[in-house]
């Protein structure tokens, strides 16, 4: 469920009632199964075996994972679960009337998370009259003790308090406060009655003993409002599925009009409608019939003592000391004894599982539990989330306190916070309805099986057959089952022309599963197909196969492939626009169906994919048709053509248009493997360019591209989609030969999208990317880092700004070149920086990257460094190349090295770029430029005597970085670099090295992106 935009995984036992929830931020494969896995072990310590799961289609990317723990069972789309509506229901209306007594109206994020918690856990201490105990309660029962009201209740959640710290011995006579004021969470859940508490000065998460409530001062109600109001909270408590589509329980005993007594009532009417009578998976309630009350068996007195007694020993305050006393007595910790429970309302009897069989649930084995084994029974595993993303901070668990921002909520990652708290739901009992059925609980799964429910408003539609595997759909792109539904006639056309042009190519050999081995039958690949309606109404389909498990066998270097390197694309852009050659781009369709497989794969295709398939050819097909234990039709195939979703077929693909334009006549450039050139026979050179199956192709003659054009289309069918002119998009850019002379880059739509997802609102232009305090940051006391979810969104961000300065705009790569540096641990300033970037992009998001050449005879290369600019004293490079005007190549990096002086941060800068440099050169010879060396432009004589003289320069205070400069100096020796000093004001690199503002930054950005040096406001002319 989803409250407020933050999801949470419930859990229900049916008949314990003993319902689990816990706040999981990111969702991940790995971080469902280890909640599962945990809630089955809280299970197993009480002595239950879960032996069914019931889920939602979430967990469809966990199932393999868990078919040694327990039996999972997916829900269909639209398939409802009425025992978890209604928890997720009462959830909902007890954090209702929690939040309604605070005079906070717009809740922050993180106090919105543990009021979940906190109600969930509370409502799990009472006793469930539908549960299998009417003494004691769902948390008695699962976790051997029960919560107590003094200890548990002296404060109210959500009230204002000042809690005192613990005492300790190292801190006598000091001046450090011993007291804050917080906003009270609610206990955690030990023995001792500790309390979780929102500090109100650092944002941190402290747990405290003593404390005493305050009255709420309208200071700290307006601080509180201002921060749910950062968290975009909007003040009233909202509960989504993940489609975004809030839950509506208004009418969920009232499915049909009242009725007159004497009326005749017809067949009952489905509660979801949009579910069909006859789908399989779970009891519609609809289907249950009505029942008549039974008289309740009382159970035996003996029974009833034994269970009254443990409980008696349960509810007993026992103090430290005194549990210290009975374990040195030999007494072990009291604990409920599996004796049989019974429930009045039901007739029945739960006789727990036996305890022997359980190896590492035993009750006879198990050792005295530690008070914190009952407080967060789900993070056992907690390692392992850290380890799924290595680049974000995840808080340390041993400490007590936790980090909280307004900016986000926190991820929460200490055992104690992310408590496996219960819920009870009323609406359980049975009820009888205006209808006059009565409504009991369904019992086709039986007893022991765990109900499981995540539900995202961010994804728009996830859709998962039980036989399809994992099938995300997006807006208006389906699988196959869906799409058929959606569609009808019009998807099922769609799929046939797709299916019958994999016949077509040759791509499946049908197999017979007899002569298939077990092995082979087993790690067969599965096929997804998926539907997609254009923008003008036309279907469009697609196949691929779930490669996925190929990583088992399959190296990554082994599947590895070369794609044109983004600064060959703008070298021979800017060439082809020097010598105004004509140019085209092309897209090869299919392009991965046309390259023969060299491996054994083995694919299978089920249900209405494999009625395709035969349909398309039934002489061929149909005999090969089996049947799998659901009757569903499967067809195993060997693929004689390689397909999108297979480790290698991109590298099958390279290998294949290689050798063709090796057979055209093409020679390729050894320092870009996907860079090849032709000489035609009037003299002019045609040059091609690939990444993948996309092709960019330039030549002064216009009949060479047409021909070369003709020569594809024989091999790859009438499909290929051509791009001629003066404009066109290739690999996301917008390339521009419309000014004579000029190659003019430009990604606006991925400037939009960059600003689009960056989650806060930018309304506002900045007149630079950064100010003077960039590489400035807080000492680490003095840092409010950012949460994990927000981090994740920091970390995107930046990743986006990294691929876009690489390409268009290098007038923001100083910033991002910092703001990369900080993706492991972001605090609230570089959340600020970040947000100053989108703003400068929101204000010049049509800025081009024009490149024009004045001579190809020589590159000139422009290095420059920052001495200590950065917290640990480490510099800035920042280099550039041009061939005329504005940047071809270029940089901002920070140094890896330490120096002593700004001579060595200059001479580092130049090691920092040479590769880059001679690259150029060598990769230009190749294109047959007439390029002898490269000129390196310097502001710092003293770095320039040691590049031309090495060691005839050198002394005892350059030892340390000799292998640099003696490098350079033998570039220089050889003839490939000539070193020139230029004066500092001249130096317009300098924009990669410091955050210059104002008219410096302005001059500098015109000369490195060859634009005026005053440019308008867009945001001002929009």
């Amino acid at each position: 469920m989803f409250v407020c935009g933050l999801p949470f995984l419930i859990t229900l036992g049916r008949r314990i009632r003993f319902v689990t929830v816990q706040y999981v931020p990111r969702r991940t494969a790995k971080e469902l199964a280890n909640v599962i896995k945990n809630v089955i072990k809280v299970y197993s310590r009480a002595g239950f075996i879960c032996q069914t799961a019931l889920m939602d289609g979430e967990f469809e990317k966990v199932k393999d994972e868990l078919l040694d723990k327990i039996t999972v069972n997916i829900c269909s789309k639209n398939e409802h679960v009425p025992e978890i509506e209604r928890k997720i229901r009462h959830t909902k209306e007890r954090c209702r009337c929690i939040a309604a007594d605070n005079p906070v109206k717009t809740l922050p994020s993180v106090i919105i998370k543990h009021l979940v918690l906190h109600a969930v856990m509370l409502l799990n201490a009472y006793v469930d009259d539908q549960g299998i105990s009417d003494e004691l309660s769902p948390r008695e029962i699962i976790l051997r003790w029960n919560l107590t009201a003094a200890r548990h209740c002296r404060a109210q959640f959500g009230a204002y308090c000042v809690a005192y710290d613990e005492p300790d011995s190292t801190k006598t006579n000091t001046m450090d406060s011993r007291a804050c004021t917080a906003i009270c969470l609610g206990p955690t859940g030990n023995f001792q009655g500790t309390y979780k508490f929102l500090d109100m000065q650092s944002g941190q998460i402290l747990k405290r003993k003593r404390f005493d409530e305050l009255p709420m001062p309208d200071s700290v109600i307006a601080k509180l409002e201002r921060w749910g109001r950062h968290d975009k909270q909007t003040g009233h408590l909202t509960f989504a599925d993940r489609n975004n589509n809030p839950f509506n329980w208004d009418d969920e005993y009232e499915y049909k009009p009242l009725i007159e007594d004497n009326a005749v009532e017809g067949p009952p009417s489905p509660p979801f409608p949009d579910i069909p009578a006859e789908m399989p998976g779970v009891d519609l309630e609809s289907e249950v019939p009505a029942v008549t009350p039974v008289a309740p068996v009382a159970p035996s007195t003996d029974a009833l003592d034994a269970t009254a007694h443990a409980v008696a020993l349960h509810q007993a305050n026992f103090c430290p000391r005194e549990l210290a006393v009975l374990e040195i007595a030999g007494v072990d910790r009291p604990a409920i004894p599996p004796q049989p429970i019974y429930n009045i309302h039901n007739n029945y009897h739960l006789v727990p599982h036996d305890t022997d069989k359980i190896e590492e649930a035993s009750l006879d084995a198990m050792p005295a539990p530690h008070m914190d084994d009952y407080e967060n029974p789900v993070n056992d595993n907690e390692d392992a989330y850290e380890e799924e993303a290595p680049d974000l901070e995840v808080y340390d668990d041993s400490s007590d306190d936790e980090s909280y921002s307004p900016e986000e909520e926190p991820s929460d990652d200490d055992p104690d916070e992310d408590l496996l708290d219960e819920e009870e739901a009323l609406e359980d009992e049975p009820v009888r309805t205006r209808s006059g059925r009565m409504r009991v609980p369904s019992t086709r799964y039986g007893d022991d099986y765990t109900m499981l429910s995540v539900l995202d408003p961010e994804e728009t539609l996830i859709v998962r057959d039980d036989e399809m595997g994992y099938l995300g759909v997006v807006m208006l792109q389906m699988s196959l089952k869906e799409g058929l539904k959606f569609w009808g006639g019009k998807g099922e056309k769609s799929a046939m022309k797709e299916m019958t042009q994999l016949h077509n190519m040759d791509t499946f050999i049908p197999r017979d599963p007899k002569t298939l081995t077990k092995e082979e039958r087993t790690k067969a690949l599965s096929t997804l197909i998926f539907l997609k309606e254009k923008a003008n109404g036309d279907m469009k389909s697609r196949t691929c196969v779930n490669g996925a498990p190929q990583r088992a066998y399959i190296k990554k270097e082994d599947a590895a492939l070369p794609t044109v390197m983004t600064d060959s694309v703008f070298i021979i852009g800017a060439i082809d626009a020097h010598e105004e050659r004509v140019t085209a781009a092309c897209d090869l369709p299919g392009a991965f169906l046309h390259a023969i497989s060299d491996e054994k794969v083995i694919v299978v295709l089920r249900g209405e994919l494999c009625e395709l398939m035969v349909k398309v050819k039934p002489q061929l097909y149909r005999k090969y048709v089996s049947r799998d234990k659901r009757g569903k039709p499967v067809l195993y195939v060997e693929l004689y053509k390689s397909m999108y979703g297979l480790m290698r077929s991109a590298l099958l693909f390279y290998r294949k248009l290689k050798q063709e334009l090796l057979n055209y006549g093409f020679v390729m450039n050894p320092y870009d493997l996907c860079v090849a050139n032709l000489m035609t026979k009037d003299g002019s050179q045609l040059t091609i360019i690939w990444h993948v199956d996309d092709l960019k192709l330039s030549c002064k003659n216009g009949w060479e591209i047409t021909k070369l054009l003709l020569y594809l289309k024989r091999m790859y069918g009438d499909g290929i989609v051509v791009h001629r002119g003066d404009k066109f998009t290739y690999l996301g850019m917008d390339l521009d030969y419309s000014e004579k002379g000029v190659f003019a880059v430009s990604m606006e739509k991925y400037t939009d999208q960059v600003i689009d997802d960056f989650p806060e609102a930018i309304t506002k232009s900045s007149p630079c990317p950064h100010n003077e305090n960039l590489f400035r940051i807080r000492e680490e006391s003095e840092s409010r880092y950012l949460l994990e979810e927000q981090a994740i969104k920091f970390h995107h961000s930046v990743a986006q700004l990294v691929f876009l300065q690489k390409r268009t705009r290098r007038d923001i790569q100083t910033a991002v070149s910092f703001l990369a540096t900080r993706v492991k641990r972001p605090d609230e300033d570089d959340w600020g920086k970040l947000r100053r970037v989108m703003q400068y992009l929101k204000g010049t998001r049509s800025l081009k990257l024009r490149i024009t050449i004045d001579s190809l005879k020589e590159a000139k290369w422009y290095v420059d460094a920052a001495h200590n600019v950065h917290w640990d004293c480490k510099g800035q490079t920042g280099g550039a190349m041009t061939l005329g005007k504005g940047a071809v190549i270029s940089s901002s990096t920070k140094q890896k090295t330490n120096s002593k002086s700004a001579c060595e941060s200059e001479l580092i800068g130049v090691d920092d770029n040479i590769s880059a440099m001679l690259w150029s050169l060598y990769f230009m010879q190749e294109q047959g430029i007439d390029m002898t060396n490269i000129r390196l432009y310097q502001d710092n004589k003293s770095t320039i005597l040691l590049e031309n003289n090495g060691k005839m320069s050198s002394s005892k205070q350059t030892k340390h970085i000799k292998a640099k400069f003696f490098f350079i100096t033998d570039r220089i020796e050889q003839g490939d670099v000539t070193v020139e000093w230029l004066p500092t004001d001249k130096m317009w690199v300098d924009i990669n090295t410091k955050p210059k503002t104002g008219l410096p930054y302005r001059r500098d950005r015109a000369m490195m992106m060859n634009c005026p040096i005053d440019l308008p406001d867009e945001t001002i002319l929009s």
